[in-house]
């Protein structure tokens, strides 16, 4: 139908854009690291198009609509994770010169700790694959109708696409594109959900009592503690977000990357938050199919050809992230192992 034919002509115009963009790139240095040229919208883009990616979108508004506001820790814990790495780690990582965070360790514990801490970086990058994978599934799954089986092949055929497109560069130039379909999307999205909801007063009146939906109790406080510390720790330690800071063009563009990074993120917890929180007020029976909450809200409350082409860009922000993952794992794989 017209809502399918949409959201693949989307897709591929938005391919061909990052296809463009690998024509550019005429050696390793130039894949891994741009030449370390990029200014601080080009770090903050590859840094966005990498860390807002399934959790950041389907996730948090699956998470309003099962836990409510505590659905925030994911978007709000990286943005303190970026306003951090601004601080107090861009300078120092920046000055290194080096190409992998693991490199960086291995120049003052030695190159056998260099080779662990890669393995353990890039094991972690794969784990959090995984919840793009998820978030890949149901948009393709509430699209197409897909099966499981289809909707894991489609999925890592295309992440695979946007790896090879450019490298570094190319997952900026998509970061870039993410970010401002990101943004129309998610305004667009919480402005809707506001307007069909009468205002978010009524939307909370509407939330079942005694369920949590307004504090942490559901979700658990100490649960929450957990889950910022692990963000914490998971930014500052993970590839792809360390890689935009090497490949500034200076300490100055590498920390204002950041800065940036940690301003434009968290908005886009509390549009998820409104969406999630107006689904469970309007569409309580949603139950097992709540990780399609997202998908579910753009079908039923935009024009077929409008939700097809969020839903298109919806899809483009969870691969964008995915294959930023595997962008840093094949970085540090090529770069930390001498097998060449």
């Amino acid at each position: 139908g017209l809502y399918q034919a949409t959201f693949v002509i989307t897709f591929i115009i938005i391919s061909l854009l990052a296809w463009r963009r690998a024509s550019g790139v005429k050696s390793a240095a130039d894949f891994s690291l741009a030449d370390r040229s990029l200014p601080f919208t080009g770090v903050s883009w590859i840094i966005i198009g990498t860390l807002v990616g399934g959790v950041s979108t389907v996730g948090t508004v699956q998470t309003a609509y099962t836990h409510g506001i505590s659905a925030c820790i994911f978007t709000f814990g990286s943005g303190v994770s970026c306003f951090l790495l601004g601080c107090f780690f861009a300078r120092a990582l920046r000055e290194e010169g080096v190409v992998t965070v693991s490199e960086y360790l291995g120049n003052y514990f030695g190159r056998r700790f260099q080779y662990y801490s890669s393995i353990f970086n890039s094991a972690g990058m794969f784990i959090h694959v995984v919840g793009q994978f998820l978030a890949s599934i149901a948009i393709l799954q509430s699209v197409f109708h897909f099966g499981d089986f289809s909707s894991i092949f489609i999925t890592a055929l295309l992440i695979g696409i946007f790896v090879v497109t450019g490298g570094i560069s190319g997952a900026g130039l998509i970061g870039k594109i993410k970010f401002f379909m990101l943004y129309l999307i998610m305004i667009a999205s919480a402005w809707l959900a506001l307007k069909n909801g009468g205002g978010f007063s009524e939307i909370l009146s509407r939330l079942p009592e005694g369920e949590g939906m307004l504090d942490f109790s559901v979700y658990g406080v100490k649960a929450a503690l957990v889950d910022m510390g692990s963000m914490l720790i998971g930014v500052l330690s993970t590839q792809i977000y360390l890689q935009a800071i090497f490949a500034a063009k200076d300490v100055r563009h590498a920390r204002n990357g950041a800065f940036l990074s940690a301003v434009l993120i968290p908005p886009i917890g509390v549009f998820g938050i409104i969406i999630g929180l107006y689904l469970r007020a309007y569409f309580p029976d949603l139950g097992v199919k709540s990780a399609q909450a997202l998908p579910f809200f753009l079908y039923h409350s935009f024009p077929a050809p409008a939700a097809a082409l969020f839903s298109a860009g919806i899809l483009l922000i969870v691969l964008g992230t995915a294959s930023g993952l595997l962008l840093g794992v094949t970085t540090n794989l090529y770069n930390d192992f001498p097998i060449k």
